[in-house]
């Protein structure tokens, strides 16, 4: 389903850097990312009334990309003491009920539509171009390739700590105990990036703020598995997501702790105007390279899916 806002990362502020949270930044770009956020450990899902009915799920990475190292990388923001602090690369996942598609966000009773998560997304570069997804079916593919500029497969892993409190109350008929983590946990997932589709230059250009930040924009290609006609999956990277891409500057650099009783480096400050914004980038010098964020156009209808094969082709990774 098409998403209810769509540029709501045009002009994004940095001051929000790190999100008020505590991240765990890991070696080699694994991370875990914990958010304060209010999670219910009671363990009562609620009754048939309470549960969240999941309709589609999103996808949006972020965290810096380096193009010609063929990586995704932790990045550095700045703390309220204006001092650089390393945080991790993450994809959110956000699961939505239907009626979240018939609000915004100031409507009374909206944040009981969907629930939000951060995962680490354990992964190697890949090679996939992406695909045009047919926006008029509202699933599958038109065949179309789009050109990409790098790609990424490998697992989702999940934290349950990051959960917000709708997450805990999930119906079982959908996922496996009433949460998502046996259905989603090391699921099968790609990225690819590369210059925006069609859909997503449209869904964008009439805003007043694209002029400013069009050299920034780009594409998130996002894949997972979706069932076949013969019992197996397709795994195709659609143009779900647009993104944009940052200033960073890669002089700037932390030391952290590996746990382990040596430690890694962190670069990549992203370069902040006096009001608090990122400095958009430009995604036509190559090698690109900087922090990116990304945002959905589209969260997957779930009658698209089957949620019992989602990580089907991980055992190996």
């Amino acid at each position: 389903m098409r998403s209810s806002v769509l540029l709501s990362l045009f002009t994004l502020c940095a001051c929000g850097t790190g999100s008020g949270s505590t991240a765990h930044v890991a070696e080699e770009s694994d991370t875990d990312t914990d958010t304060d956020t209010d999670t219910d450990t009671s363990g009562d899902t609620g009754t048939d009334e309470d549960y969240l009915e999941v309709a589609a799920l999103g996808f949006e990475y972020v965290g810096g990309w380096d193009e010609e190292g063929q990586a995704l990388e932790n990045y550095l923001y700045t703390d309220d003491n204006g001092d650089p602090q390393a945080t991790g690369n993450y994809v959110r996942v956000t699961l939505a009920s239907l009626k979240y598609f018939e609000m915004s966000s100031d409507t009374p009773g909206f944040d009981d539509e969907y629930c939000e998560f951060t995962t680490s997304f354990y992964n190697a570069p890949a090679e996939f171009t992406g695909i045009g997804f047919d926006w008029d079916a509202g699933k599958g593919s038109t065949g179309e390739e789009l050109e990409t500029w790098g790609a990424f497969e490998g697992y989702l892993s999940l934290e349950n700590s990051t959960f917000e409190f709708r997450c805990e109350e999930l119906n079982p008929d959908q996922f496996e105990g009433g949460t998502p983590m046996l259905t989603l946990d090391r699921m099968h997932f790609g990225l690819g990036f590369g210059p925006p589709s069609t859909h997503l230059f449209d869904a964008v250009k009439d805003d007043e703020n694209y002029a400013e930040y069009q050299d920034a924009y780009m594409a998130q290609y996002v894949a997972m598995n979706h069932p076949d006609d013969s019992g197996g999956y397709t795994f195709e990277a659609f143009d779900w997501n647009g993104a944009w891409l940052f200033e960073t500057d890669y002089d700037i650099c932390v030391d952290v702790d590996d746990g382990a009783g040596g430690s890694f480096e962190v670069c990549g400050l992203p370069d902040i105007t006096e009001d608090s914004y990122y400095v958009p980038g430009d995604t036509s010098i190559s090698p690109r390279h900087g922090l990116m964020s990304g945002f959905f156009t589209w969260l997957e209808d779930t009658p698209n899916l089957d949620l019992s094969i989602l990580t089907d082709g991980t055992d190996e990774m």
